[in-house]
């Protein structure tokens, strides 16, 4: 279980649009922005849950061969350093290596919508 900004499904069209190239046998995600590990009365978002908000795609980030995700502006605190939306991984690893990106490349700005819930 987590609290996540889960994006509407027009959001997630929208980005993955713009930002997936289809890696070949690549898992697509594109789903949300994870908030925090474990029920949402314990998140940091608590407060905020069955709240539409927008985020803002800042940059896109590779973790070569493994993941890549972009980095998002969002008023929604996250206990993640960097928030972010995980677009595809390969089979081999798993979307939170997003966390690991460090090569970040500054984008145009696109805007999200996504609302605060807990995904079991």
């Amino acid at each position: 279980m987590y609290t996540a900004v889960v994006l509407t499904a027009e959001s997630r069209d929208e980005l993955l649009a713009q930002h997936v190239r289809n890696p070949e046998g690549w898992h697509v995600k594109g789903h949300h922005m994870t908030v925090s590990m474990g029920p949402a009365s314990s998140s940091p978002a608590a407060h905020l849950v069955g709240q539409t908000v927008e985020l803002t795609v800042l940059r896109h980030g590779v973790l070569e061969g493994a993941v890549t995700a972009v980095e998002v502006a969002c008023s929604v605190p996250s206990k993640n350093a960097i928030k972010h939306v995980t677009l595809a991984h390969s089979p081999t690893t798993k979307p939170v290596m997003a966390n690991s990106i460090i090569d970040w490349v500054d984008v145009l700005p696109q805007t999200l919508y996504g609302v605060v819930q807990e995904v079991a």
